[in-house]
C-alpha cells in the first residue's frame, strides 16, 4: 500500500516538466533514462523509509 501511495505522489512532481524541457535540448534517450532511473531510485528509497 505504501508503494502505491509513494508512486502516485512521485508521478505528480515537477520532474516530468523539467524532463520535457531538457528533452527539447538534449538527447531524448539519455534524458528519459535519467528520469526513469531517478524516479525508480526515489520510489525505492521512499518505500524503504516508510516500510520500516
Amino acid at each position: 500500500m505504501a508503494f502505491c501511495v509513494i508512486l502516485a505522489s512521485e508521478l505528480g512532481d515537477k520532474t516530468f516538466i523539467l524532463t520535457t524541457i531538457m528533452a527539447m535540448r538534449y538527447s531524448r534517450q539519455s534524458i528519459f533514462c535519467g528520469a526513469i532511473s531517478g524516479a525508480v531510485l526515489m520510489i525505492g528509497l521512499s518505500g524503504e523509509i516508510y516500510s520500516t
